[in-house]
């Protein structure tokens, strides 16, 4: 908006009134709602989408059944946010400590500051993922894992000759050889 405020977003005021205008307006709180609403829902996909993975996988009469629940997925991203969260924290607060001791806070030693955080958490939030997420939810889908008919193991038999195709690959698919299943987001 010329001569408005810096930051300040406006629709332009022709198009007020007009099914433009509207479908505008209509699409911002459309974004405002859905955009949260499927943050929220993805961990039901995503244990849905498990449990059917879990259930497409037979081997004879032996067959996989998943009894994950969405909640699973839920603490895992709680602790990594609250733990990012918790590091910005601390950095930011050395940050103003180490500017209160050296008497100086100019933009250069903020920018420096910037780049020592960035270079700081961009490695651990990366480690922090894998530990708090990534493994605690193969250990709900693991420990979710029930095994039906396992007696009939024992009458399975591995074939001599090797596959006709890909196509009878599915259960190293299936077993995330080769990264079929991703479990998060």
């Amino acid at each position: 908006k010329p001569g408005g405020k810096a930051g300040e977003t406006i629709l332009n005021p022709a198009y007020a009134g007009t099914a433009i205008g509207r479908l505008a307006n209509a699409l911002f709180v459309a974004a405002l709602i859905c955009l949260p609403a499927a943050f929220m829902l993805i961990p039901y996909y995503r244990a849905r989408e498990a449990r059917a993975f879990a259930g497409a996988v037979r081997l004879g009469g032996v067959r996989l059944a998943s009894t994950l629940r969405a909640r699973a997925f839920y603490g895992p991203y709680i602790r990594y946010v609250l733990s990012l969260v918790g590091l910005m924290l601390v950095l930011g607060l050395g940050g103003v400590l180490l500017a209160l001791a050296a008497r100086q806070v100019n933009f250069g030693f903020i920018r420096w500051f910037i780049v020592l955080g960035y270079v700081i958490m961009a490695p651990l939030g990366a480690v922090l993922y894998v530990r708090l997420v990534r493994a605690r939810l193969w250990a709900a889908v693991a420990t979710s894992l029930t095994v039906l008919n396992p007696e009939d193991l024992s009458a399975i038999l591995a074939s001599a000759r090797s596959a006709g195709s890909g196509l009878q690959e599915g259960l190293a698919d299936a077993l995330d050889v080769g990264g079929a299943l991703q479990i998060g987001l």
